[in-house]
């Protein structure tokens, strides 16, 4: 039974490895199994090559043993077979179901690509923190509101005076319509002293940052909160990213060097 027959067959079978061959309508006297129930166990010990029909008689048809040396080498290559076939099945499933569950929502609530951030002090810091570890290229549209004061500009003009020392590419363009303010003229200013790269462009149609081609950081207005505020979101999505770098250069050849 523990190699897959049921109580039945195993039964049956023990009464047919006792005899060289025996009739059906016998095989109830050494079992407690029906005589009905004998032909079904019999056609199914057949299938699993476990018995064979023997010679008839006057008492009928007779059923004789296969060898257990062949009849259970081949229920453990059946067995080994179906094995086989499960594994396979098995590692299918694997590679299938783990690409859904290692992407499903619940999954990744804790590892969301998108962030959003509300209020200056929680912006700063995570654009801080973008800008001071970023290894190959910043692309920035700048328009008002400017969240930095003169002060942390200055302390973020030294972080950007080191990125160019290491080789990183940093371009602002700013808009015309702010290129008087007092404030983009101070940023403006220490921008070209530590060596990044500025123009100014009619309007730009977002605020928006975009670090080492996967972070993107965009600046939008809240619809619902009245009055001066500051919302962004945080995106680290390299397709994305690449998307908005070629919306960047369109609107960086369109741009002209201040002064112009």
């Amino acid at each position: 039974m523990r190699m897959g027959l049921s109580e039945r067959e195993a039964k049956v079978y023990q009464v047919l490895v006792s005899v060289s061959e025996i009739t059906a309508s016998a095989i109830p006297r050494y079992t407690s199994i029906s005589r009905t129930k004998v032909y079904e166990v019999l056609d199914s010990l057949i299938v699993k090559g476990f018995c064979k029909e023997g010679s008839s008689n006057s008492d009928g048809q007779t059923y004789c043993a296969i060898s257990p040396q062949i009849a259970l080498t081949g229920l453990l290559r059946n067995e080994e077979d179906k094995l086989n076939e499960l594994k396979k099945v098995n590692h299918e499933l694997i590679l299938f179901l783990e690409n859904i569950y290692n992407t499903s929502t619940d999954r990744l609530k804790d590892a969301d690509f998108i962030e959003v951030l509300r209020g200056r002090q929680e912006i700063i810091h995570r654009y801080t923190e973008f800008r001071k570890n970023v290894q190959e290229e910043v692309l920035e549209f700048t328009k008002s509101p400017f969240a930095m004061t003169p002060e942390e500009f200055d302390l973020e003009a030294e972080w950007t005076e080191e990125l160019v020392r290491k080789g990183v590419r940093l371009r602002v363009i700013y808009e015309y319509s702010e290129i008087d303010s007092e404030w983009l003229r101070y940023a403006h200013k220490k921008n070209m002293e530590v060596g990044v790269e500025s123009r100014v462009i009619d309007s730009l149609p977002v605020k928006m940052s975009l670090f080492d081609r996967r972070l993107t950081m965009i600046n939008l207005k809240d619809p619902i909160v009245t009055g001066p505020n500051l919302t962004a979101l945080v995106i680290e999505h390299q397709e994305l990213y690449s998307l908005l770098k070629v919306a960047f250069n369109y609107y960086w050849d369109r741009a002209k060097a201040i002064g112009e």
